[in-house]
C-alpha cells in the first residue's frame, strides 16, 4: 500500500513538471514574439519589429553620426482584402518605462529621426509624432529603417536621460 501512495505521489509530480514546464515554453515564447497583429473591420494589419526602440546613456550626436547608428527596423503588411491609408506614429512606451524603472525620462524634442534615408526630423515633445503616412494594398508590405539619436545641441540636462519608443500603426 505504501509503495502505491508513493508510485502515484511521484506521478503527481513528474505530472506537474510535465504541466509547467509546457506552459512556461508557451508563454515563454510568445511573450517574446516580435510580430502583432490587428484587425478592425475589413482591415486587418501585422507589425513585426527587430527589437527596442531606446536611447539610454546616449550622448548627443551630430546628423552625421546619427544617420550612422544601427536602425530600428519594422514592417507593416496589410493582410485584409481592401487596400488601406495608414499613419505611423512613434510613441512613449510607458511599459517599458515602468519596467525600467527609469528616472529622468527624455524629452523627445531632443531627439532627431531618420526614416528609410529621408529628411532628419526632430519629435515634438507631446508624446507622439507621425512618422510616415501612406496606403498599402491589399496583401502588400512595406519595411521601414528607424534611426533616432540625441540632438547635437541638446544640453547637459539630457545626460543620464532614457527614451523608450514604441510604434503604433493608426489605418483608415
Amino acid at each position: 500500500m505504501k509503495k502505491k501512495k508513493i508510485f502515484i505521489l511521484v506521478i503527481a509530480i513528474l505530472f506537474s513538471l510535465l504541466i509547467a514546464g509546457t506552459s512556461y515554453a508557451y508563454f515563454g515564447v510568445s511573450e517574446q514574439s516580435n510580430t502583432q497583429n490587428y484587425s478592425v473591420g475589413d482591415f486587418s494589419f501585422t507589425l513585426t519589429d527587430n527589437g527596442k526602440l531606446t536611447l539610454a546613456s546616449s550622448y548627443p550626436l551630430s546628423d552625421t553620426e546619427g544617420i550612422a547608428t544601427d536602425p530600428y527596423v519594422f514592417s507593416v503588411t496589410n493582410t485584409g482584402e481592401v487596400a488601406a491609408n495608414y499613419q505611423i506614429l512613434l510613441k512613449e512606451d510607458q511599459e517599458a518605462i515602468a519596467n525600467c524603472g527609469c528616472t529622468k525620462i527624455l524629452d523627445m524634442k531632443n531627439i532627431k529621426y531618420q526614416l528609410d534615408g529621408g529628411e532628419i526630423g526632430v519629435l515634438a515633445s507631446s508624446g507622439n509624432h507621425v512618422i510616415a503616412q501612406g496606403s498599402l494594398n491589399a496583401s502588400q508590405q512595406k519595411t521601414f529603417s528607424l534611426r533616432i539619436w540625441l540632438k547635437e545641441d541638446s544640453g547637459n540636462e539630457v545626460l543620464g536621460t532614457h527614451f523608450h519608443g514604441k510604434i503604433q500603426v493608426v489605418f483608415y
